[in-house]
């Protein structure tokens, strides 16, 4: 009866398009995007309210998936919530009674804002105060805009709903929602109220969700007594996109790291899992760390005492240089420490098992087998280790750049070991491949964080140390001060800042001074103005 109603399309055309028309629905583009089993193809796929939530916040910084809700979560104006919740807890039972279309306008105008987290517990605490009718029409209403509204607030907005009706048929359909970490919160608290054995539940989401979706999940499943799941989160579910720290010491506490790091032997996984779990939790983050971790010095001396025999991966190498600064940190209160089992000779001996796994001959090996493959995905750790072993690695960075010039990473880690010999080769190189003419479109407010401004961030890169060697890659300089993405522009400034005038080209201040008669980023243009006065 609802969705009849709901989905009916104005073909007056004097009426206005009603909020929810002539776009798709969410749940349609994700049911579209899982593959056989179930598993997400794209992670975090774009929803398609993207562009009208980014054009109503003003900011060209888009928020992660799910990140908007966990911020929403810490600020809140208590009164703004109250009222709020009244309002749509009255349109919710008007809805639930004679399910008018005006009501419905009203209550998705508000969802379409996508703060539902802001308010919905003291939203669903009203619902429930004014005895709100399930049928005929709310759970019609509900599915509604859980499954074919095509804005995020509003399916959110329904899931709530259908967790609060509890009908075990909407299950599926909210877990194909909850596979997006957008909506894995609301789809865990939907399947909490829902399912017979939520736990197992949740742990099937949890494994396609790997960003703020994951974290919601693991921190609802840290009271297992499944040893199944229990080793998962040791293993694997501490893993997130957004930052390991979230669950690395819930997820050791859990899983019992210690006990498993006291095992004789352990395979390469558990080791892995081990080796990240330990560099997050001595990352000062933004929950607990080492010094909450209680177990943190048996777990770290077994991790170290596996890799005397077992050290073969450049992160094993770069956390072991981690935990050594970390053992010598002078800014650290090692005599409080000494409570939780940090004795001065644990620390001395943890150090000399260190030198003793850093000092060894194989490393370089290792680090020639990784770098033969041009595409191997451990670039940042090839950067690190070769700096540590003080091995040159300017022909390989050279042979990556030339086989992809689009690669920023590449452009970043030449520019870094650049020298006046090697520079006008690649300067060569760089008006061949970095696109000027495309660049200098005028300046305007972008960031350029999308794949449209890749070669302005290889640009960035070239920029980066350009300011070391006056006088040389002028027209990247210039090309710069006329880009539409700030950092650009700011980068240029740079450069000839650290020229100096006595090196600047000529024309180079009537080119500074139209920059800044156009310059809409007020920093970017002062900056050019007190370079203009020295």
């Amino acid at each position: 009866m609802f969705k009849n109603n709901q989905e009916q399309k104005s073909t007056d055309t004097d009426q206005p398009v009603l909020p929810w028309e002539q776009r798709p629905a969410i749940f349609e583009i994700l049911k579209a995007n899982l593959d056989e089993n179930d598993q997400p193809i794209v992670q975090e796929l774009p929803l398609p309210d993207e562009d009208r939530i980014h054009i109503a916040d003003g900011n060209q910084l888009q928020w992660a998936a799910g990140a908007r809700d966990g911020v929403l979560t810490f600020h809140a104006n208590p009164a703004e919530i109250t009222q709020k919740a009244v309002q749509i807890a009255e349109l919710v039972k008007a809805i639930a009674d004679n399910n008018g279309l005006d009501d419905r306008i009203a209550l998705y105008g508000i969802l379409m804002k996508d703060d539902v987290l802001h308010y919905l517990d003291t939203t669903i605490e009203h619902i429930l105060n004014l005895s709100v009718k399930v049928r005929p029409y709310l759970h019609a209403f509900a599915r509604w805009l859980a499954f074919h509204a095509p804005d995020r607030g509003a399916v959110k907005f329904g899931m709530a709903l259908l967790g609060l009706i509890r009908d075990k048929e909407d299950m599926e359909n909210i877990c194909i929602l909850g596979a997006h970490d957008e909506f894995t919160l609301f789809a865990v608290v939907a399947i909490v109220q829902m399912s017979d054995n939520p736990e197992g539940t949740l742990w099937r989401l949890g494994k396609k969700v790997h960003g703020w979706g994951r974290i919601h999940i693991v921190r609802r499943l840290l009271d297992t007594k499944d040893e199944d799941i229990k080793s998962w989160l040791m293993v694997e579910g501490f893993r997130n996109t957004v930052m390991n720290e979230y669950l690395a010491y819930p997820c050791a506490v859990a899983g019992n790291l210690r006990t498993a790091l006291l095992a004789k032997d352990i395979d390469e996984e558990m080791l892995d899992a081990a080796g990240e779990i330990i560099q997050a939790l001595i990352n000062p983050g933004p929950m607990e760390g080492i010094d909450e971790y209680d177990d943190g010095p048996v777990v770290i001396q077994r991790y170290i005492s596996h890799l005397l025999h077992k050290a073969n991966t450049l992160h094993q190498y770069i956390l072991l240089q981690q935990l050594s600064t970390f053992l010598q940190d002078p800014k650290a209160n090692w005599d409080a420490r000494i409570d939780y089992g940090w004795s001065e000779d644990l620390r001395s001996d943890l150090l000399f098992d260190i030198h003793q796994i850093l000092a060894s001959p194989h490393w370089k090996h290792i680090l020639s087998m990784v770098m033969s493959d041009l595409n191997t995905q451990q670039v940042w750790e090839v950067a690190k280790v070769s700096d540590a072993l003080d091995i040159n690695i300017e022909a390989w960075c050279w042979e990556r750049l030339q086989q992809n010039p689009t690669d920023e990473t590449s452009w970043y880690l030449m520019m870094k070991r650049m020298t006046l010999e090697r520079l006008p080769e690649l300067l060569s190189f760089a008006k061949l491949h970095i696109p000027l003419q495309e660049i200098a479109i005028g300046a305007a407010k972008e960031l350029g964080f999308n794949k449209a401004f890749t070669m302005h961030r290889c640009l960035d890169c070239l920029l980066l140390k350009l300011g070391e060697f006056p006088g040389y890659g002028y027209e990247f300089v210039e090309a710069a001060t006329r880009s539409p993405v700030i950092r650009n522009r700011n980068n240029a400034v740079k450069v000839l800042e650290s020229w100096g005038k006595s090196h600047w080209q000529e024309g180079t201040w009537q080119l500074l001074q139209t920059a800044s008669q156009v310059e809409p980023n007020e920093d970017v243009n002062g900056k050019m103005l007190d370079l203009l006065e020295l």
